[in-house]
């Protein structure tokens, strides 16, 4: 089977998994490389089955019953209940959305340093808006697909700057834990970035998407669409090579800033005790001076 047919059979699973890997979570997950090295890396396999499991809900809900995350929640409680959900979500998203932009701005504006990190956002938001207004969806999820492909540069570098694989393979399997600050503050960082609510919503309703583009259904939230166990092996299958290829590439993004940042934060680390160390040795020293003259020296 070549690469296009492959991922001609893979759908929302495939995208949705890739999602996982955006700008401001592939921030998180170089500061984990740098901040401690491979401590956190077998978290990528032992996460794994945790957000597998909740997707497969999610997806499953979506296509058995041709209704978003949301519709279904209010249906089984109330308005009361999904409203204030929807509505954290809707703050989780645009902050998330705006981290985002920022970073591919940020990462435009080292090719370009001429052009103002503002004018990259607002670029890349009015692009944005446009391909999902005009792009039809059929069109719109092959570029998705395929742009799913340019994760795989973060895999190269990790095989270019990976160095002890042994020690690589051993962090993955092996659970590291470390009672410090930084290790508990990096380690719910990555929970909370695998296991994304906006996720759960997302996958639901593009499965449905795919119910109305194969004429199942109408609309969205209209109909009840026939399902046959071969379709739900198949968003079986699709879910969970979408998040084992997302897990993937995390740990390839951990290996390669690990390879290459940790160092370097960690001279910095250094450089930044020794200042305050050497600032505190300075300051006991006036305070001592001024002590002495204080006391033994006249005052005039």
């Amino acid at each position: 089977m070549s690469i296009i047919s492959f991922l001609k059979s893979l759908g929302p699973g495939l995208i949705t998994g890739a999602s996982d890997d955006d700008p401001s979570s592939i921030a998180t997950f170089a500061q984990v490389g740098a901040k401690l090295e491979l401590g956190l890396l077998w978290t990528i396999v032992f996460f794994y089955p945790s957000i597998l499991v909740v997707q497969e809900i999610c997806a499953r809900i979506g296509l058995l019953t041709g209704r978003g995350l949301a519709k279904i929640i209010e249906k089984k409680y109330s308005r009361k209940v999904v409203l204030p959900l929807v509505s954290l979500l809707l703050i989780a998203n645009t902050i998330n959305i705006g981290d985002d932009i920022g970073a591919m701005a940020a990462s435009t504006s080292l090719l370009i340093p001429q052009v103002p990190l503002y004018i990259f956002s607002i670029i890349f938001t009015i692009f944005i808006l446009f391909a999902i207004v005009l792009i039809p969806y059929k069109k719109y999820v092959k570029i998705l697909k395929y742009l799913t492909l340019s994760l795989l540069t973060y895999l190269v570098t990790a095989i270019i700057v990976g160095d002890n694989w042994y020690q690589i393979l051993i962090a993955t399997i092996v659970p590291h834990i470390e009672f410090t600050t930084d290790f508990a503050t990096m380690f719910v960082a990555v929970l909370g970035t695998t296991i994304s609510p906006y996720l759960f919503f997302w996958q639901a309703s593009e499965e449905v998407e795919e119910e109305v583009e194969q004429h199942k259904i109408k609309d969205i939230d209209k109909g009840k669409p026939a399902v046959s166990k071969k379709e739900i092996k198949s968003m079986i299958k699709d879910t969970a090579i979408g998040i084992g290829f997302a897990h993937f590439i995390t740990w390839a993004i951990i290996i390669t800033t690990a390879g290459s940042l940790h160092t370097m934060a960690l001279q910095i680390f250094k450089l930044q005790n020794r200042q305050q160390n050497l600032w505190s040795h300075s300051l006991n020293h006036f305070q001592i001076q001024a002590r002495f003259q204080s006391q033994f020296l006249p005052w005039e």
